[in-house]
């Protein structure tokens, strides 16, 4: 009788053992599984914030280039601007400007003497006359002795005066009195045939 009290005994201490290995075992795996989960988790945390942080690095970098970019862009803006005013300033100043006026029909002078005749004589300035626009009128005569190639050239300038392009200030011509002439020294070409002009001009400026 003690012997099979003894083996029931025995047997349910292995059943218990089993069952508590069963258990440990499952509980390990538990383990185990959570584990690897939340290392799993862990990981992708870390990648994101890695991610971030190139992502946060990769925005710095675009923001500081936007703003030197900007700079530069406004830089050349200001710069373009300045030329515009100042080229704006040249063909249409603000008041009459005729001292301003003269240096520039010394310049024409000057350029168009270089490849034939050209000599203004005098130049005369009238009143000014301001009308109801914003803008007013210089009167201007002048006395011109030139080759037919420079007055050509001459009059293409008061045509496409007002321009960024020549900086001539802008004008117009209201009246123009021609002399032909010929010049003895010369040979009888094309350009050497003189034409004596009064010229009669509307210088225009702000107000």
């Amino acid at each position: 009788m003690e012997n099979l009290s003894y083996k029931l005994l025995a047997q349910r201490q292995s059943s218990q053992k089993m069952v508590y290995g069963i258990l440990c075992v499952l509980l390990a795996i538990g383990i185990a599984g959570y584990s690897y989960l939340e290392w799993h988790k862990l990981t992708v945390v870390k990648t994101g914030i890695e991610t971030d942080k190139i992502t946060l690095e990769t925005l710095n970098q675009t923001l500081v280039d936007e703003k030197n970019a900007y700079f530069a862009g406004k830089s050349t803006f200001d710069d373009l601007s300045k030329t515009i005013d100042l080229s704006a300033s040249e063909i249409l100043p603000k008041g009459d400007q005729y001292t301003e006026l003269t240096r520039q029909m010394d310049a024409v002078e000057e350029e168009l003497s270089k490849t034939g005749s050209f000599e203004i004589s005098n130049i005369d300035y009238g009143t000014p006359v301001l009308d109801q626009t914003e803008f007013g009128i210089l009167p201007v005569r002048m006395n011109i002795k030139s080759s037919q190639d420079n007055f050509t050239k001459f009059l293409r300038m008061i045509e496409t005066s007002g321009s960024f392009s020549n900086k001539l200030r802008l004008m117009s011509i209201s009246s123009i009195r021609l002399n032909f002439g010929s010049d003895d020294s010369a040979s009888p070409s094309a350009n050497s045939k003189m034409i004596t002009f009064s010229l009669q001009l509307n210088a225009y400026f702000q107000k």
